[in-house]
């Protein structure tokens, strides 16, 4: 289910934020919760983790920003999702 919250957008399954899309004037953020960088492979350097997430939100959260916006970017953001997606469901 998506569900538009301010400046966001969520993507839950069942009772869990697995993804979240943050807006701002010069980039995007794709917020993977649930994930550490080392669990993506192929972007542990692109991504950063949210050092303070376990403790504030009980979960690890790591950020990948978009900054361009080139096919290149989107692209790997993509792939992200999908990885994220298929770690979810395993």
């Amino acid at each position: 289910m998506i569900s538009p919250q301010k400046n966001y957008i969520g993507l839950k399954i069942d009772k869990s934020v697995v993804l979240a899309v943050k807006i701002y004037k010069s980039k995007v953020d794709l917020q993977l919760f649930r994930v550490t960088p080392k669990d993506l492979r192929g972007f542990s350097k692109k991504v950063t983790y949210i050092k303070s997430s376990k403790e504030r939100w009980g979960k690890h959260v790591s950020v990948y920003s978009i900054c361009e916006g080139s096919e290149e970017e989107y692209s790997h953001a993509t792939s992200l999702t999908s990885q994220l997606l298929s770690q979810f469901f395993s």
